[in-house]
């Protein structure tokens, strides 16, 4: 009876120590608890460069896209409203901004300039403590060009214009006979705009431009 009773106790233990390494992981208290992140990136990353008549319109075309102004009847020593101006149309984004001025025929018109001309001369309301000119200008030989590239030295932040000038004058040392050859010239400008977040330790705007586009 007493053999008995052992195997019966060692067939228990057995018994309870094959349900422990069965079913062990249930001995256990666990918990498990989730954290979800959304990013939200931003969706209005937006610019805009316009220029008006003086009167603070804006020139629209029919499809009220911003266009360029047509200048009739124009005289040697004539100024002329002229505003290109960039808006940070973001609501929470800044941005760097770069603006290239690109005038043709410059085989005629750069033979009428004073030799001691200056950028300032024909760029009038220039405001050089908010513009920055890294390099000088590019001339395209070919195309018979030139471009002046500025940038403006502090972010624009969201909501917010900046204008790079505010009229342009027409040298008074033009004569008829290149007033001739300089009818249907044209100014061009072109504005770029990027983040500012990640760039902020860029040492100028332009090496910020250079990271962006891969320039440096």
């Amino acid at each position: 009876m007493k053999l008995d009773k052992r195997k019966t106790a060692v067939i228990s233990l057995l018994l309870c120590l094959a349900a422990v390494v069965s079913f062990g992981t249930l001995a256990w208290f666990q918990d498990t608890d989730t954290v979800d992140n959304t990013l939200n990136f931003v969706n209005d990353f937006e610019m805009d460069l316009y220029e008006t008549d003086g009167n603070g319109n804006k020139k629209t075309g029919t499809g009220g896209d911003t266009i360029g102004i047509t200048y009739n009847n124009l005289s040697p020593g004539q100024t002329i409203y002229k505003d290109p101006t960039v808006i940070n149309k973001s609501l929470t984004a800044s941005m760097y901004v770069r603006v290239t001025v690109t005038v043709d025929k410059t085989d005629k018109w750069q033979s009428c300039l004073p030799a001691n001309a200056k950028l300032s001369d024909i760029f009038g309301g220039f405001e050089d403590s908010k513009w920055i000119r890294y390099d000088a200008p590019k001339v395209d030989s070919t195309a018979k060009t030139v471009s002046y590239t500025f940038y403006l030295k502090d972010a624009l932040a969201p909501n917010t214009t900046a204008t790079l000038f505010t009229s342009v004058t027409i040298p008074s040392s033009i004569t008829a006979s290149a007033a001739k050859d300089l009818s249907g010239m044209k100014i061009t400008v072109k504005a770029d705009a990027i983040q500012t977040t990640g760039l902020e330790t860029s040492q100028t705007v332009k090496a910020a431009f250079e990271t962006v586009e891969g320039t440096n």
